[in-house]
């Protein structure tokens, strides 16, 4: 799986506990200290469309198909 940009403090320190847990789609705790937020929902995202093995691209959502 390949996402644009992972979780980052904001020393610049991954946050592998957040991006294993946005990966597995559990709990994700405290999100507070984080420098991109935006990151994890890029996570989520790939993880959904990674789920869609078999379906037609016609029903995938948008942002899952290639352009």
């Amino acid at each position: 799986m390949f996402v644009g940009d992972i979780p980052k403090t904001r020393n610049a320190k991954v946050m592998r506990r957040i991006v294993r847990a946005a990966y597995l789609g559990e709990n994700l705790g405290d999100t507070s200290g984080l420098e991109n937020p935006a990151s994890l929902d890029e996570i989520k995202l790939a993880m959904e469309c990674r789920q869609l093995p078999g379906m037609l691209a016609d029903y995938w959502p948008r942002s899952c198909q290639s352009n």
